[in-house]
């Protein structure tokens, strides 16, 4: 599967990376990593299948993406938005559903500059924190 998700067709590479997250294990984590930067049409599928493997490693990596906007603008790389791949992360990591993903979907949400976060507010991204923070 995950050689599929090189595959030329954009249907079939997004179909590989949603079964990967199906049915992956978190030792296929570094290859899906890889594919995102290698090819970002199919970063936000990634990054919402690395919710569905989970582990360590994932989570380390989708709070990277949050945290740093260098990391986060290369796997964008223009061909998809970085607020669609914040909300995937944000998403991923409520997923996996951990007392550390959780914290780091807090610390995210408590550390914004406060011009930022008055632009946050109604964004996509915080309403999906704060439906995240509201179940735990």
């Amino acid at each position: 599967l995950i050689m599929m998700a090189d595959d030329p067709i954009k249907e079939i590479r997004e179909s590989a990376v949603i079964a990967v997250g199906l049915i992956g294990t978190p030792e296929i984590a570094p290859q899906l990593f890889d594919l995102a930067r290698r090819n970002p049409s199919v970063a936000v599928r990634v990054v919402s299948a690395l919710g569905k493997i989970g582990g360590e490693e994932v989570r380390a990596y989708l709070v990277r993406l949050l945290e740093d906007e260098k990391e986060l603008s290369k796997m964008a790389s223009g061909q998809v938005s970085k607020e669609e791949l914040r909300l995937a992360a944000v998403k991923s990591l409520g997923n996996i559903g951990d007392k550390k993903s959780i914290a780091a979907l807090k610390g995210y949400k408590d550390n914004l500059p406060a011009t930022q976060n008055i632009f946050f507010k109604k964004s996509p991204v915080n309403k999906a924190i704060v439906e995240i923070l509201s179940k735990r």
